[in-house]
C-alpha cells in the first residue's frame, strides 16, 4: 500500500495508522502500538474507536487546518489522556492519521490556569485586607505622616504572615506559628516575657491575615504602654475550643501596678475591637485593671480548625 515507504512508515518514531472508510485500522507502525500500550495484533483490523475516544464525525472532514483533540477520561486506576489527531486523505477513501499524545502538555496548561487563578485569589485577599486597614487608619490618624508610618508598619506585619502563606502553607497557617512570627527577637530570647497555651489551630488564609494584624496590634500596645514596656511584666496568650462549638482567644497582661484605660480610642483599639472581630465574625472585649490589660475574642465555629487534642504549654 505504501510502495517504497513501508520501511519508513514502520521505522518512524511518530505514531501513524491508516484507516479504511469504516474507520478500521488497516496499517499501523510500532510507535502507535507503543503509544497505546497495545500489540500490533490488537490494533490491526479493529475499529479505532476501540482504543481511541472518537466517532465517525471526527473524520468527516479529514483535511482540517488544525488537529482534532481527543479526550479519554480516566477512571480510578488511570488518569485522563489527550491526543491530537491529524488526518490526511488517501486514495480509495482511506485516511492517514498521525496521533500525538499531548496529555502532559494539557496537564501543564491546566496546572498553569489553576496557578494563575490561585495567584489572583491570593492577591485579592491581600488587597482586601490592605484596603480595610487603610480605611480604618484613615479614620483615626492625626496627620498624613502618622497615617503613612502606621500603614507601613501594618503592611510589614502582614508581609510576615504572607511570606509563610505564599509557600506550601497557602491553605492555612497554625496560630502558634503565626504568633511566633510576629514576635521580635527580644521576646523570643526571653522565656519569662510571653507564654502560649492552647490546642493546635489551623487558620484559613483570610483569617490568618486578619489574626496577624490583631497580634501585631496587641504586641505594639504591650511594648508601648503595657506589660512589655519596662521588661518586668508578662503576657499570657491562651485559646480554646468551647463546648458550644465556638472558639475563644485571650491575651492577658500582668506584672504592672498603674494601668489605666486609655482616654482616647486610637487605631490599635479600633483594630482590636472592630476590624478583627468583623473580619473573623466574632465578638471582642477589652478590660483594664491596675495589673494589666486583658483582651478576649470569641469567634464562631469554623474560623479555626482544631488539629490536635488537648492543650500544649509552650513558652516562647
Amino acid at each position: 500500500m505504501f510502495s517504497g515507504f513501508d520501511q519508513i512508515f514502520q521505522d518512524t518514531q511518530t505514531p501513524f495508522c491508516v484507516l479504511d472508510p469504516d474507520l478500521r485500522c488497516i496499517a499501523a507502525n510500532q510507535a502507535l502500538c507503543d503509544l497505546l500500550g497495545l500489540s500490533m495484533a490488537t490494533v490491526l483490523y479493529e475499529p479505532i474507536r476501540n482504543y481511541l475516544p472518537t466517532n465517525a464525525d471526527t473524520f468527516a472532514q479529514p483535511c482540517k487546518s488544525a488537529p482534532t483533540r481527543l479526550h479519554n477520561r480516566g477512571d480510578g486506576n488511570s488518569p485522563d489522556h489527550w491526543w491530537d489527531l491529524t488526518c490526511t486523505p488517501l486514495e480509495a477513501g482511506n485516511t492517514l492519521c498521525q496521533i500525538t499524545d499531548v496529555s502532559n502538555t494539557v496537564r501543564r496548561l491546566r496546572q498553569h490556569d489553576i496557578a494563575v487563578g490561585e495567584l489572583q485569589h491570593r492577591v485579592g485577599n491581600v488587597l482586601n485586607v490592605v484596603q480595610a486597614l487603610a480605611r480604618r487608619m484613615g479614620h483615626t490618624a492625626r496627620d498624613h505622616e502618622t497615617f503613612l508610618d502606621a500603614l507601613d508598619d501594618r503592611i510589614t506585619a502582614l508581609g510576615v504572615v504572607y511570606t509563610n502563606l505564599s509557600g506550601e502553607n497557602w491553605y492555612g497557617m497554625d496560630l502558634r506559628c503565626l504568633i511566633k512570627q510576629q514576635l521580635p527577637t527580644r521576646l523570643r530570647d526571653n522565656p519569662t516575657a510571653l507564654a502560649m497555651t492552647g490546642p493546635d489551630w489551623q487558620l484559613s488564609v483570610i483569617h490568618a491575615q486578619a489574626f496577624a494584624i490583631g497580634i501585631h496590634e496587641l504586641l505594639l500596645n504591650a511594648r508601648a504602654f503595657g506589660a512589655l514596656r519596662g521588661g518586668a511584666g508578662q503576657v499570657q496568650i491562651s485559646w480554646e475550643n468551647r463546648a458550644d462549638g465556638s472558639q475563644s482567644f485571650t491575651w492577658s497582661e500582668a506584672g504592672q501596678t498603674d494601668v489605666q484605660a486609655p482616654q482616647r480610642q486610637g487605631f490599635g483599639t479600633e483594630m482590636l475591637l472592630s476590624f478583627l472581630p468583623i473580619q473573623l465574625g466574632g465578638v471582642a472585649r477589652q478590660d483594664f485593671t491596675p495589673e494589666g490589660m486583658r483582651y478576649h475574642l470569641t469567634v464562631p465555629a469554623g474560623v479555626a480548625v482544631p488539629l490536635g487534642q488537648g492543650g500544649v504549654q509552650i513558652t516562647v
